[in-house]
């Protein structure tokens, strides 16, 4: 239970809320809130260390809670978390329960202002940084078309090694707006572990516009410790109707975009100090044949440089009703030289939603794969995942009961059967 506990007890919620209550006008009539919480109960069996194999029920809960509007200077609160508890005490998980808080922090924010600023556990995506910390952020333009945006304070991911004294993460965005033309941006990220260098990541990004409609957009990184580039990830989108194609390629050098400063740990050590790198390169295309049908096709190539290159093919179908309603569809063939590398792979979905009132649920979900492999894996030459789902909408669709079942069964694994049990509620008003 102890990590339930951290997780309610983080001093970054207590401040947030505190805060908050500081701030909050007594009888304000503009403040609006947004409440999701979704809470999940899940059943399967493991192989535990104490009692071989046991069953395992862990409940789950997610909790979103928005409020904005807090005072009339344009404060606002935002929080997201989780937590599980595992009621069978199974001995599966390293504690019976555990919780995480994923984001919590005040933002300011005015209309007619490109000025915003967070305080808190924030999560930061932009530019090369893909982070959570605890710390601030900032944005805003410097000019029509020149903008800033900067972050510090003490990354979250490293603090499983020697709790968090010395660990420090700050960086930032500067980027200019081309107009009708383009976007350019440059960004850098600096990170220490207990003092000791974690992450050091420069990169640019880029959205250009060419004619015809078309768009190339993208970025790099390039990771200053290693000398060498970590990640491009770089795309053309070529509208042709009823046509669209998308080529793309993307490229990962393992010792620079894992990291192999204090940062790297398993299960990504073994991969930071693999010398590997991957190189992918793809198209995908769909044709809009009408509203509700899109076909298309994929095409993938991998190459690396110390294992085995493969390519992937394969045909896919969507047909989109009302609501949420979709149905869909994926035929591939993978080809390599590995056994689990040469398959043929099927995949049928479906959600059916606003069923008719007469029955009693309000939607139907179902999910299968299907992989054939051209040569048989410890005795076995396929695998399965099946999933069906049904549920209802109640109190005017706040509110959606849901429960499904998975069994999938597989070469490197015996059968396994999970059921789980969910109700998302979803809840907003003005206060």
């Amino acid at each position: 239970m102890t990590g339930v506990v951290n997780f309610f007890s983080s001093r970054w919620v207590c401040c947030a809320l505190l805060t908050i209550m500081l701030f909050f006008p007594a009888g304000s009539s503009a403040l609006t809130s947004n409440v999701e919480l979704e809470t999940i109960l899940r059943g399967f069996a493991r192989d535990v260390p104490v009692d071989g194999n046991s069953r395992v029920i862990p409940a789950y809960t997610y909790l979103k809670l928005d409020l904005k509007n807090i005072t009339p200077t344009g404060i606002s609160f935002h929080g997201y978390g989780w937590g599980r508890y595992d009621l069978a005490d199974s001995g599966f998980y390293d504690s019976q329960g555990q919780g995480e808080l994923l984001y919590g922090y005040l933002e300011y924010h005015k209309k007619f202002s490109s000025l915003r600023a967070r305080l808190g556990r924030i999560h930061v995506f932009e530019g090369v940084a893909n982070e959570t910390l605890d710390g601030l952020w900032g944005a805003g333009k410097l000019s029509p078309r020149v903008s800033l945006s900067g972050y510090a304070g003490q990354p979250v991911g490293l603090s499983s090694t020697n709790d968090r004294s010395g660990d420090s993460l700050f960086g930032g965005r500067v980027a200019y707006d081309g107009g009708e033309k383009y976007l350019v941006g440059f960004s850098a990220k600096f990170s220490n572990n207990d003092g000791n260098t974690a992450d050091r990541m420069i990169g640019t990004d880029l959205i250009y516009y060419l004619p015809k409609d078309m768009t190339l957009f993208g970025f790099s990184k390039f990771n200053t410790d290693e000398s060498s580039f970590a990640e491009h990830s770089w795309e053309l989108r070529i509208p042709f109707e009823p046509f669209d194609i998308k080529p793309y390629l993307q490229y990962y050098d393992y010792d620079s975009y894992f990291g192999t400063g204090d940062k790297a740990k398993l299960p990504f050590q073994n991969l930071a100090q693999s010398g590997e790198s991957l190189a992918i390169l793809g198209v995908d295309s769909f044709w809009r044949k009408s509203e509700e049908l899109n076909l298309g096709a994929k095409l993938k190539l991998y190459s690396y440089d110390q294992n085995d290159s493969s390519q992937y093919i394969a045909l896919v179908a969507n047909l989109i009703g009302e609501e949420r309603t979709q149905s869909g569809g994926e035929l591939g063939y993978m080809r390599g030289e590995a056994a689990n590398n040469n398959y043929l792979l099927l995949r049928l979905y479906t959600y059916q939603d606003q069923l008719p009132a007469k029955y009693w649920v309000s939607f139907v979900s179902a999910d299968l794969v299907y992989a054939l492999y051209d040569k048989k894996i410890n005795s076995e030459d396929s695998s399965l995942f099946i999933s069906l789902g049904a549920g209802k909408h109640v109190w005017n669709d706040a509110l959606d009961l849901k429960l499904s079942g998975d069994y999938s069964i597989d070469p490197f694994y015996d059968s396994d059967l999970r059921v789980m049990l969910s109700a998302s509620y979803s809840f907003g008003r003005g206060l």
